[in-house]
């Protein structure tokens, strides 16, 4: 997750869940198909007019990255047998598509509906490329308020709002950043494990650097650490748990480089001191559960093979909030379905979306609380809070790291966050050789806007 998610984790993650589409190509289609869906049970009281909608979805095209994932193949075939919808698919390279995207969208040879997350957004929006709701809801676009502007209400308009307008809407589950405790590790060398830190309303960066401290060590004597506190590559995530960004998004849609604000100079400072002069962090992905303490992923990794096909014993605590935020704050990832303003069929979108959320919520597939149910309803904290319960206590909290922009300017961002963990340069330093830089890719990416 470049983050708490290693970046590649964050792809397998996306090509499986959402980008292995098989569907993609112009934006078009005709929200009336010739075959009515069956519509699943739980889709509430629906009135007539927002039931047919729902059953004649027509054709989408939707990006497919690098192939089919039977995930989506399977999603495909219930979208035509429920919603009397068909998905066209465009198969695309993961590897910049975004600028794809654009090249596609100023042919007017768009799909209907992209991907959205954090590095992509909110270049889109701020450059007219999606529908807002409102704009869906004057298009005669129905189902918005029934099933997708409120679900996860707060934390969806905070993620996916431009200039007072939402313009995405969340498909699965929101992913709060949390660590996992290897509790076996904690228990065979005596160290109080975070989880106690947590359940007693102690855990913060303070508290978290002592355990990492302290569960680090060369218990064999051989001169090298057999153990050591935490694995991840969240330099990101420090910094926008202490209330910080690197580059802000303004409500006016510019964007303004905040690397010299105190939130995000403590959480750099933070991060440097963890992985470069504490050492009690690493970013080797080969250090096993033998070795790494505590690791930094999403709450849906418990749904991989990493956690449950384990053989020592694991709990869970949010990612510590930094002392500068203003209040609880939760690095974690909050993917969306965008409809792009150059669809002609942007209710067969909405219906797509609703079919997905449905069938990810009623099956056992992707991020659904099923899945978390199974891994974690019988784990709780000494305090008797479930994991469960904190999970999704933490939903809300959420807020998705921002890499703002595309090209050059991601670029920029992540080589930033990789420099800070390894380098022996102080912050300022850090952030003196790159200003300018920053500044530059910046005013560029203002003129680009167009909204």
């Amino acid at each position: 997750m470049k983050k708490m998610l290693t970046r590649a984790m964050m792809l397998l993650i996306v090509v499986a869940m959402v980008l292995s589409c098989g569907s993609c190509a112009t934006g078009g289609g005709n929200a009336q198909g010739e075959t009515k869906g069956e519509l699943p049970e739980g889709l509430g009281e629906l009135s007539a007019e927002l039931q047919e909608a729902l059953m004649n979805s027509g054709k989408i095209q939707v990006y497919c990255y690098d192939g089919v994932s039977d995930y989506y193949k399977d999603l495909f075939n219930e979208f035509g047998t429920k919603y009397g919808g068909e998905v066209d698919a465009r198969i695309v390279s993961w590897e910049g598509w975004q600028d794809v995207f654009f090249t596609h969208y100023a042919a007017n040879d768009a799909p209907d509906l992209i991907y959205v997350f954090e590095k992509l957004w909110p270049k889109v929006g701020n450059r007219g490329m999606l529908y807002t709701t409102n704009e869906l809801k004057e298009k005669g676009v129905l189902g918005l308020d029934h099933f997708l502007i409120t679900d996860n209400e707060e934390t969806t308009k905070r993620a996916f709002t431009f200039k007072g307008e939402q313009y995405a809407f969340t498909f699965k589950t929101i992913d709060p950043g949390f660590i996992f405790i290897n509790e076996s590790m904690f228990e065979e060398h005596e160290v109080k494990s975070p989880s106690a830190y947590y359940a007693e309303g102690n855990w913060n960066w303070d508290t978290f650097l002592k355990a990492a401290r302290e569960i680090t060590g060369d218990w064999d004597g051989d001169g090298n650490n057999d153990t050591i506190g935490y694995y991840g590559w969240d330099t990101d995530y420090f910094v926008l748990a202490n209330g910080g960004q690197l580059i802000s998004l303004q409500e006016d849609g510019t964007l303004v480089n905040t690397m010299d604000s105190l939130n995000t100079k403590n959480g750099l400072d933070y991060a440097r001191n963890f992985y470069n002069v504490e050492r009690v962090g690493t970013t080797d992905k080969n250090a096993g559960e033998d070795k790494v303490a505590m690791r930094g992923w999403l709450a849906t990794n418990i749904c991989t093979n990493d956690i449950p096909n384990s053989q020592v014993d694991w709990s869970i605590v949010p990612f510590p909030t930094g002392p500068d935020a203003s209040g609880v704050v939760v690095p974690g990832i909050i993917d969306g379905w965008g409809c792009v303003s150059s669809s002609e069929n942007p209710q067969g979108v909405v219906n797509f979306i609703i079919c997905e959320k449905m069938y990810r919520y009623d099956g056992s597939t992707g991020e659904s609380y099923k899945t978390w149910k199974e891994k974690l309803g019988d784990k709780a904290y000494s305090n008797g809070k479930t994991m469960l319960e904190t999970v999704v206590e933490y939903q809300k909290f959420t807020v998705a790291p921002i890499y703002q922009g595309v090209g050059s300017l991601y670029n920029s961002q992540w080589g930033f966050w990789n420099t800070v963990r390894g380098t022996s340069q102080t912050t300022q330093e850090i952030i003196s050789a790159n200003r300018s830089m920053f500044d530059a890719q910046i005013e560029a990416e203002n003129n680009a806007s167009v909204k």
